[in-house]
């Protein structure tokens, strides 16, 4: 069975295959093997029944040779912001989701102050 993380990392490569033009030019931007992509892209099955995904290594290099932030492969790019804030919010600790919070109310303190 496919997790969640899996279905993200590959939609995420087929966003980054579209924006680099061909699998072949992620390949060679992230210094890893095209066959690999592709299998992960087409979630190529083993004799034994388990999908091939890309695992956390894999996507950290992705995205460093992709100039992707640490966590992009991980993270949606298909849905609404808003959607997205969800997510992020949900990975936070305690005290980033309190520091978060505290900013947000400032920056719309500031807002309504010039209004």
């Amino acid at each position: 069975m496919e997790h969640t993380i899996d279905k993200i990392r590959r939609r995420n490569l087929e966003l980054l295959v579209k924006e680099f033009g061909t699998q072949s030019a992620v390949a060679l931007a992230c210094e890893t093997s095209s066959s690999n992509l592709s299998h992960i892209l087409i979630s190529y099955k083993k004799k034994s029944g388990k999908i091939i995904t890309m695992g956390s290594a894999l996507a950290r290099k992705i995205e460093a040779g992709c100039n992707k932030a640490t966590g992009w492969m991980d993270i949606s790019h298909d849905e609404q912001p808003e959607d997205e804030l969800v997510q992020l919010y949900d990975r936070m600790t305690d005290d980033m989701r309190e520091l978060l919070l505290s900013h947000a109310r400032l920056i719309v303190k500031m807002r309504n102050e010039k209004s």
